[in-house]
């Protein structure tokens, strides 16, 4: 006798609490399949091949779209690094430059020439990033102040 009470057969749920013993399952697969091949045929599902295909088609495309926006993120960046100083450039090319957008290059220029930040600013935008036009723009303006 067991000693659950009785349940009417309503109250019963449609799925077993616990899965049947394998002895079953082997009962009923035929020789040289697996029970997860069955499984897999009978409901329709897709085979572990095509899955692996499936991933690494998906991870190629996510991995390309990657590339064309880091591709694009490089190109935008080096297009507005013209405008001024670029920071990963060194040596005499960059030398021959001076931005007007960065505060330590107008404080030396404002310093090297005794004249006032919002001065050396102002030359450099009329003079324009070539340093040897904005210098000889500043000594006019001192050789005129003086005079």
């Amino acid at each position: 006798m067991s000693h659950q009470p009785p349940v009417p057969e309503a109250n019963t749920s449609p799925y077993p609490l616990q899965p049947p013993p394998l002895a079953a399952l082997k009962a009923t697969t035929p020789r040289g399949a697996s029970p997860a091949d069955e499984g897999s045929a009978a409901s329709g599902g897709l085979s572990t091949t095509v899955l692996g295909i499936g991933a690494a088609l998906g991870v190629g495309a996510v991995a390309a779209i990657g590339g064309v926006v880091f591709a694009r993120r490089r190109a935008a960046t080096k297009s507005s690094a013209r405008s001024g100083d670029d920071k990963s450039k060194r040596g005499a090319a960059d030398r021959r430059r001076v931005a007007a957008n960065q505060p330590y290059e107008v404080s030396y220029f404002a310093r090297k020439h005794k004249i006032s930040t919002a001065e050396a600013r102002d030359i450099i935008r009329k003079a324009g990033p070539d340093r040897k036009a904005a210098n000889a723009l500043a000594s006019k303006r001192a050789a005129a102040s003086v005079h």
